[in-house]
């Protein structure tokens, strides 16, 4: 389980799944992540994988993900 092998010192997993119906195929998204704290005030990481099996192409997946991390995941505060 690759949200277990993440943890190091958390004590938490996160990880979430869904699946949905596309093109008459059921397609799952999942993602985990893992918070790091640095010791320098407001400086933090954040891991986070995401993997699926929906067929599309590596451009446009990666397209997809740089538009929705701005207002999401790059607009995280420590």
């Amino acid at each position: 389980f690759a949200a277990e092998a993440i943890l190091t010192t958390d004590t938490d997993i996160k990880q979430t799944a869904i699946q949905f119906e596309l093109s008459e195929t059921t397609a799952t998204i999942g993602g985990i992540s893992k918070g790091s704290g640095m010791i320098h005030p407001n400086m933090a990481t954040m891991l986070g994988f995401i993997t699926t099996d929906v067929a599309i192409a590596p451009d446009v997946l990666q397209q997809a993900l740089k538009e929705v991390v701005m207002d999401t995941f790059n607009m995280i505060s420590v």
